[in-house]
């Protein structure tokens, strides 16, 4: 996964964190999805979660999610990046007609962050579990170092920087 993780963390840097709702949970978020591949942090201000996987480590959790499903792992990833990615970017989430259903699980202190997507592909049901947990000591910072997206937002609207709440979901 070295490559992988490499391209993935270059271009997570480059990103902004992005405020998303997760089931009843707010959190920031940052995800890359490559070809067969994907990357994502999600932080709420006080821990933050990774998980990078690649098209192995995808095709071996799909089929362990997906029995019914027999795919090549491209297709289930482009059904994954699909669905996914909204959640993820702050777009989507919900569970309209078509969307996936989606849900976050927290463990205890000090450990991941669970989220489980259901929808369908080809007529059948499709799981994927995001099993995040913390990250290396030392990603953590150079992912923190701007300051939220909604702080900003907030100090060019009323130009008061105090304001350290998230949107509402």
């Amino acid at each position: 996964m070295g490559e992988c993780s490499e391209t993935a963390g270059e271009v997570l840097l480059q990103q902004p964190w992005l405020p998303v709702c997760i089931g009843d949970g707010r959190l920031l978020a940052k995800a890359w999805f490559g070809d067969i591949a994907y990357h994502i942090l999600l932080t709420d201000m006080r821990c933050v979660w990774a998980e990078t996987m690649d098209s192995s480590a995808i095709q071996k959790r799909a089929q362990e999610l997906n029995k019914r499903l027999r795919a090549p792992v491209a297709a289930f990833y482009s059904h994954l990046r699909e669905v996914a990615l909204p959640c993820l970017s702050g777009l989507g989430g919900g569970e309209a007609e078509g969307e996936a259903q989606v849900s976050l699980e927290r463990g205890g202190a000090g450990q991941g962050v669970s989220i489980r997507l259901k929808s369908e592909l080809a007529g059948l049901p499709f799981h994927w579990e995001f099993h995040c947990t913390p990250p290396p000591v030392d990603t953590q910072p150079t992912h923190h170092t701007a300051p939220p997206p909604w702080k900003d937002a907030a100090f060019v609207r009323t130009g008061n920087p105090q304001n350290d709440k998230p949107p509402k979901c």
